[in-house]
């Protein structure tokens, strides 16, 4: 197992180890072996989720806790055949029979949805499930994805108290959908649990884009009114304070982290959250206070803020107070570390995938999915990093070891297996009649048309090398 995560983590380091005989590493092809029995694609692999479960296994309750996060990551338009069971990748597929088997343009995929848990009480994330769509998902097909994932990570042992998402217009269909409403007038941030009726499930809107999308809508309004006898907040006091501040020498600085980055915002710098959060120190509390002022006609439209940040803002304030309270009262929690209810670490998880791809910031569907395979097995496999104790014992032993994964992937009889019991089963009943025809021993699959077409464009492959 050990063996299988280093090479992950480094294929040119396990292999100058291995060859200037510095440890005694097996053969990386066996190493590949071993880590093609996790074939995971598209969808939700419930064998990987049983692996899962004995992680979960081995963890107390408390650290059992956790909410789920939802994102797309933009993917250019490729195409590419498995070569070991023939099958198209860079089409959309949810992981289940609505796979496409048209290879047209139009069924492409360009957005790539991974469903990830996160832990509300230690330093722990997982990817679960990716899917490849043509556009981006709709409002209730997501709504069925997080409720079949809340369902499979109850199943192994997790306890989900919230679903995180962008903005986005797919998410707050979602929420509709699922009965979540953020309203000036009335606010509901959570769901019942499918699987309990006497837990719920909140909603939260990640906060690092909210706090961005409060900075860029000042910036490109140029002011805000938070109410009608108060000054405008503006944009150009920051630009000053710029601007004074920096004739001054370094250590006498007033505010020595304001950068011309900060005021002075180009397309990269609007996608900075680090940046957003050294300007808006404004409290929120003054939200509804401020939206009842706009809707009254005591500011302009313009001196308030966009209806999806608003909307946002109202629904993440509520669920975390919300979420507080559920937890201390039916959980025994002491305190909730709110850093922890973000979407950073799937950001993160795209920030590597797209380094991996050579500094990508679109990589292709294909090329995502093998991505996606390496880490999201990496990160299910590793031990933990850091603990509360010493480990004493000679031999360390892994939750997960090679004997589990075969245990586990091998229990379900694979398609070539299956064809050979089917083909022995034929034979042997032929053996019993005079007259027989090819036809009852072997079937033609290889004439329908989504195969022929696979092994013809797998085949010509080769010849574009030669």
């Amino acid at each position: 197992m050990l063996c299988t995560l280093m090479n992950i983590r480094s294929p040119s380091y396990y292999e100058f180890l291995r060859k200037n005989e510095i440890l005694p590493l097996p053969c990386p092809k066996t190493v590949r072996d071993y880590f093609s029995l996790m074939a995971s694609g598209c969808g939700f692999d419930e064998n990987f989720f049983e692996i899962l479960g004995k992680n979960f296994k081995n963890k107390d309750l408390f650290k059992r806790h956790g909410i789920i996060c939802a994102d797309e990551i933009n993917l250019r338009r490729a195409i590419a055949v498995s070569s070991q069971n023939l099958t198209y990748q860079g089409i959309t597929d949810y992981g289940d029979s609505r796979k496409e088997t048209d290879i047209s343009a139009d069924n492409l995929a360009t957005h790539g949805l991974v469903i990830m848990y996160q832990s509300l009480t230690e330093n722990y994330s997982q990817p679960i499930a990716t899917f490849a769509l043509k556009n981006p998902v709709a409002g209730e097909e997501l709504a069925k994805i997080m409720l079949k994932a809340i369902c499979l990570l109850q199943k192994v042992g997790a306890l989900i108290h919230g679903i995180i998402g962008d903005g986005a217009s797919t998410n707050r269909k979602m929420q509709k959908t699922l009965g979540v409403q953020a309203k000036l007038e009335f606010t509901k941030s959570w769901f019942t649990h499918p699987l309990d009726n006497e837990r719920q499930v909140f909603f939260f809107s990640d906060t690092p884009h909210l706090i961005k999308n409060v900075r860029n809508t000042l910036y490109n309004k140029g002011k805000l009114r938070i109410h009608p006898e108060k000054d405008c907040i503006q944009w150009n006091y920051f630009e000053e304070l710029y601007n004074v501040d920096s004739q001054r020498i370094e250590n006498s600085r007033v505010y020595p982290k304001l950068t011309k980055r900060h005021v002075q915002l180009d397309n990269t710098a609007k996608m900075r959250v680090r940046l957003s959060t050294q300007i808006i120190k404004e409290s929120l509390e003054w939200l509804s206070e401020w939206e009842n002022n706009q809707l009254k006609g005591l500011i302009h439209a313009d001196e308030f803020l966009t209806k999806e940040t608003a909307h946002g803002l109202r629904l993440t304030l509520t669920s975390t107070m919300d979420l507080c309270h559920y937890l201390i009262d039916k959980y025994d929690f002491k305190y909730l570390l709110t850093g922890k209810v973000n979407q950073d670490n799937l950001e993160k998880f795209f920030g590597t995938v797209r380094q991996a791809a050579g500094s990508n910031e679109h990589p292709t569907c294909p090329t995502f999915l093998q991505l996606y395979r390496l880490l999201s097995v990496y990160s299910a496999l590793k031990p933990p990093a850091h603990e509360n104790c010493t480990v004493t014992e000679e031999k360390f032993e892994f939750v997960i070891t090679v004997a589990d994964i075969k245990n586990i992937y091998k229990k379900t009889e694979s398609k070539s297996t299956k064809t050979l019991r089917v083909l022995k089963s034929r034979l042997d009943k032929i053996m019993l009649e005079k007259d027989w025809k090819v036809e009852k021993v072997i079937e033609h699959d290889a004439s329908l048309s989504p195969v022929l077409d696979c092994i013809i464009y797998f085949i010509l492959g080769f010849f574009f090398l030669i």
